[in-house]
């Protein structure tokens, strides 16, 4: 397999130590592809997974305080300038560090800490080639400084020297098997080389001493599913989606869609793609816009079951209120309207949304009242409100143009903009469109009329 183009754009030069003797992050990096889109009953196309996630970098040791100036008349130590070299790391002031370790290297040419920091301060300049020079240097002097390789490896995969970074991180791992850092580097570069299943059998081996690496999980199933290995993906899918990997929780959901390694449910692929969707994966939003497209007849591709979709929307919306085990149920009552009734309208707003976005009209009804009037501790105008408006009217919902065109033309947290509203009217073949229009514009020409 030849080397993916998103490559470039997926390395990650962050470092994660403010001193020399600490571990980077290595970014692995296989490929992206934009998912397929799900339909009612067409099975969704698995998505091409997109670059793994970047290993979990340590967190960075405390930067020690930078030395107070010694007098005019008191030279320096080497000491004393590594320990500001490395406090400038610290900080993230690179350059700083590196004109700092440069003098201490001046004042003494051996300081193997000092080459080692300004390697790492070189790379997180971006000045790859700089650091390596320094770094092979530092390990020909000491070829047991891990941390160095590891830098070095890092820098090398940067610059996609894949083979060159192989060869370091093979050696950080004959000396210390289960560094995880360079285990996850080591999992990209075979990746990068072309190497599925050495990628693979690497994530296997993190896991089976680290299991909670859910982030080593997610691309382990990212690297099953490029070697179609779709079931056993869906298996470490689902406790990275768990632990709250967002694209992990997409293709769950997908799984769940299509019934590739779980029982096909389109209720709860939509749970899924709706935690998704929360956490701002564009393919789970368009998932759930292309089922309501299905579920109100207006999908335009071959093999959509409208009666299908609705039923996993009412399903899902049953389904929510086991959320809420404590909540009373009030006949066809919402889920957020029963926290509303509790005095709990801050909570409950999240949760009608998801309603309405799940085509419940009582909980859209309940949002416009809400945004209009506000409840106890929640304030009218909420903006979360005014965004499902745009979100729904913009897919061509009508009660939801009906309402963006009335919050337009009285100007309710936003400017008046009365054309707006008219113009969303207009456009809007329903009877309470045609309505609306009639009281803001009399004179103008009849709207056409529908449902």
């Amino acid at each position: 397999m030849g080397r993916p183009l998103t490559i470039v754009a997926l390395l990650i030069g962050s470092m994660a130590t403010a001193q020399a003797g600490c571990t980077t992050a290595i970014p692995t990096a296989p490929a992206q592809a934009s998912p397929g889109a799900v339909t009612a009953t067409t099975p969704v196309p698995p998505a091409a997974p997109e670059a793994p996630l970047p290993p979990i970098a340590p967190a960075p040791a405390a930067a020690p305080t930078p030395p107070v100036s010694a007098p005019a008349s008191e030279r320096p130590t080497p000491q004393a300038q590594l320990d500001a070299g490395r406090a400038l790391i610290g900080v993230g002031d690179m350059t700083g560090a590196v004109a700092v370790l440069r003098q201490a290297l001046r004042l003494q040419p051996d300081l193997v800490e000092a080459r080692a920091s300004l390697g790492l301060a070189l790379y997180g300049m971006g000045n790859h080639d700089g650091a390596i020079d320094e770094l092979r240097a530092v390990l020909r002097q000491r070829p047991d400084l891990l941390a160095a390789r590891l830098t070095l490896a890092t820098a090398l995969m940067a610059r996609h020297d894949w083979a060159g970074a192989r060869t370091e991180l093979d050696e950080i791992l004959k000396q210390q098997p289960e560094q995880l850092q360079a285990s996850l580097g080591l999992a990209g570069v075979r990746y990068a080389l072309g190497d599925i299943d050495g990628a693979i059998a690497v994530y296997r081996r993190v896991l089976a001493r680290e299991p909670e690496q859910n982030d080593a999980r997610y691309n382990l199933a990212l690297m099953l599913k490029l070697a179609r290995r779709d079931p056993e993906a869906t298996a470490e899918l689902l406790p990275a989606a768990h632990a709250g990997i967002p694209k992990a929780q997409y293709f769950v959901g997908t799984a769940y869609a299509n019934g590739v390694g779980v029982e096909k449910n389109l209720a709860v692929a939509i749970a899924w793609w709706f935690r998704a969707a929360d956490q701002g994966v564009a393919q789970a939003e368009e998932a759930l816009a292309q089922l309501r497209q299905a579920a109100l007849g207006r999908s335009r591709r071959p093999g959509t079951d409208r009666q299908v979709a609705e039923q996993a929307f009412r399903d899902f919306r049953a389904d929510l209120w086991k959320e809420f085990p404590s909540l009373t149920r009030n006949g066809d009552d919402t889920v957020g309207g029963a926290l509303v009734r509790a005095g709990r309208a801050v909570e409950a707003v999240p949760v009608l949304i998801r309603e309405a976005l799940a085509l419940s009209d009582p909980a859209q009804r309940l949002l416009e009242m809400l945004y209009e009037r506000g409840d106890g501790p929640l304030a009218p105008h909420d903006p979360h409100i005014l965004a499902y408006f745009q979100t729904a009217a913009s897919e061509g919902h009508a009660r939801a143009r009906v309402a963006l065109a009335r919050v337009y033309a009285r100007g309710m947290g936003v400017p008046q903009d009365m054309a707006r509203a008219v113009a969303l009217l207009r456009a809007t073949p329903h009877e309470d469109a045609h309505r609306l229009l009639q009281e803001l514009s009399p004179a103008s020409s009849p709207a056409p009329t529908g449902r």
